[in-house]
């Protein structure tokens, strides 16, 4: 009967660590996910900045697309059913189209 317990134990132990370390992993997955997001919204940025520089970005149709993709819903890889709004023009869009 002792053996039978400490066996349970051991199996219980251990599917606590795998359970610890795949919730830890998909954690740190989002977190790379979130990191490279961010470098290309960093990339975008300054591209955008140093086109309106040298003037070759006029039209608000540019100021359009550039704020859509800067302000759009970081996607982690962890949750994939809920995307929110398009983006913060597409939630501004929305707020005034309600009124």
């Amino acid at each position: 009967m002792g053996t039978e317990v400490h066996l349970l134990v051991l199996v219980l132990i251990v599917a606590l660590l795998i359970w610890v370390i795949k919730i830890t992993s998909k954690y740190l997955v989002g977190l790379l996910h979130l990191e490279v997001d961010a470098g290309e919204r960093v990339v975008m940025a300054k591209t955008y900045l140093a086109l309106i520089k040298d003037a070759k970005i006029t039209g608000q149709e540019d100021r359009h697309i550039i704020l859509e993709s800067l302000f759009r819903p970081a996607i982690t890889g962890l949750v994939q059913e809920d995307e929110g709004p398009t983006g913060l023009v597409g939630l501004i869009a929305k707020l005034l189209g309600s009124k």
